[in-house]
C-alpha cells in the first residue's frame, strides 16, 4: 500500500504555487544550480509547444474541473493501490475537486499568478 497526498484545498496549491515562484520549485532549484537556461532550452527542442498549450489548456479547464475528478479517481481504481502511478492520478483528482469547489476563486487566482509569472519570464519555462 502506498501512501496518498492529500492535496485537497485552495490554500495547499496557494501555499505550493508560492513556493514554486519564490524559487523553491524545480525551476528555482534549476536556477539556483545554473541551470534553467538549459532546461528551457531542453524543454523547448524536446517540446517546442508544452508552454504555450498549458498556458491555454489550465485556464480553460477551471470551468470544466468536475469532470475530471471521476475520471481520475477511475483511472486510480483501475490501476490499484499497489501501482505507483496510482498516486499521481489520486492527487490529480483531489487537485480537481479542489478546482471545482473553489467558490472564492482563491485557488484558481494561485494558478493565475503562477501562470502570469511563467508568461512574464519570472519562472524559467
Amino acid at each position: 500500500m502506498h501512501a496518498r497526498t492529500n492535496l485537497t484545498g485552495p490554500r495547499a496549491l496557494g501555499r505550493e504555487a508560492t513556493t514554486t515562484t519564490s524559487g523553491a520549485g524545480p525551476a528555482g532549484v534549476g536556477r539556483r544550480a545554473g541551470g534553467a537556461q538549459a532546461l528551457s532550452q531542453q524543454r523547448s527542442e524536446s517540446l517546442p509547444n508544452l508552454l504555450g498549450q498549458l498556458m491555454h489548456a489550465i485556464p480553460d479547464m477551471y470551468g470544466k474541473a468536475y469532470r475530471w475528478v471521476p475520471e481520475m479517481r477511475q483511472i486510480t481504481a483501475f490501476l490499484g493501490e499497489n501501482d505507483p502511478a496510482s498516486g499521481i492520478f489520486d492527487a490529480a483528482s483531489q487537485i480537481f475537486a479542489s478546482i471545482a469547489k473553489d467558490a472564492d476563486r482563491t485557488l484558481i487566482a494561485a494558478l493565475d499568478r503562477v501562470l502570469s509569472q511563467t508568461d512574464s519570464g519570472d519562472l524559467a519555462p
